[in-house]
């Protein structure tokens, strides 16, 4: 039988949760870099070929920083009733939590969100350990997406559920204190990911992706995959450029990863941080800071 493509190479899952502290560090990272580093990925248990990538569970790895220190990698299930195969149609109708939660992970409100676009999120704790279900507060009465995006000014977290059935989409607006409401909207075809922007004026407009004349590239070397790259603002930064890259590249030949922390102006290396293990392909993550936490 042909291995799948998404269980292969860089997508082979991890077969085991681990953790690791005081990781060596090349370089020197910027002190004000204190929080983690958290990506999410879809990471079937040994044993589970799931149909589609999609269909993995979900699995988080963390890399927490401070003080110019690396302190600790570690790795965990998302453990949703999915985890255990638990069905997504049952008797009673869909069950929205039976997560694969192996999409994206945010914060918001104090609270750390694992998220699919067909279930309610999953709260973890600093230490990456699964909370459980969360619908804020009884307000979530739908899936939520993947790809939510906080307005800047006032901290809301603006998302939406869809459905098949009425009313289709439903637009959510969560306070930064995590209080939810809700705006019904018309039918509308399923999106990856929607980026808003606010102007002075206080209106929303799309984003606008840079010109090929300002792109810059960061070679990352043969049989090595980069993750998506989280950028962090600097202390005092006034431009857009003003801040740190951070991704995890990942090295089949060696089968190791590193944590990359890149000058986001120019893209120079400014530190490395080895991982005690090669962190499988994943999806969307992001960069908590300890003070949101």
């Amino acid at each position: 039988m042909t291995a799948k493509p998404y269980l292969t190479g860089h997508y082979t899952p991890a077969v085991d949760e681990i953790s690791a502290t005081g990781l060596t560090v090349e370089g020197h990272l910027p002190p004000e870099l204190n929080g983690g580093l958290i990506h999410n990925s879809h990471n079937p248990k040994p044993g589970v070929t799931p149909t589609h990538w999609f269909k993995g569970s979900g699995m988080v790895h963390g890399i927490r920083l401070r003080n110019g220190r690396a302190e600790w990698y570690r790795n965990r299930w998302v453990r949703t009733p999915a985890l255990e195969d638990a069905p997504y149609m049952t008797g009673r109708g869909v069950d929205l939590t039976a997560s694969v939660a192996g999409t994206h992970v945010i914060e918001h409100a104090g609270r750390l969100l694992a998220l699919c676009e067909t279930n309610f999120p999953f709260e973890l704790d600093a230490e990456l350990e699964t909370v459980g279900a969360y619908d804020f507060d009884g307000k979530l009465r739908s899936a939520m997406t993947a790809h939510p995006k906080t307005d800047p000014v006032t901290g809301e977290l603006h998302f939406f559920g869809s459905s098949p059935f009425p009313p289709y989409l439903i637009h959510y607006i969560a306070g930064a204190k995590g209080r939810s409401s809700t705006a019904p909207r018309s039918p509308a075809r399923p999106c990856h990911s929607s980026t808003t922007s606010r102007s002075p004026a206080g209106t929303s407009s799309s984003s606008k992706a840079p010109s090929p004349s300002t792109r810059r590239v960061h070679q990352v070397g043969d049989a090595r995959l980069p993750s998506e790259a989280v950028f962090v603002p600097a202390e005092g930064a006034t431009g857009e450029e003003g801040g740190y890259l951070l991704t995890v590249i990942s090295d089949l030949k060696q089968d190791s990863s590193r944590l990359l922390v890149l000058d986001a102006s120019g893209l120079e290396q400014i530190a490395a941080v080895h991982l005690p293990r090669r962190v499988t392909g994943g999806i969307h993550g992001s960069w908590i800071p300890d003070t949101d936490l």
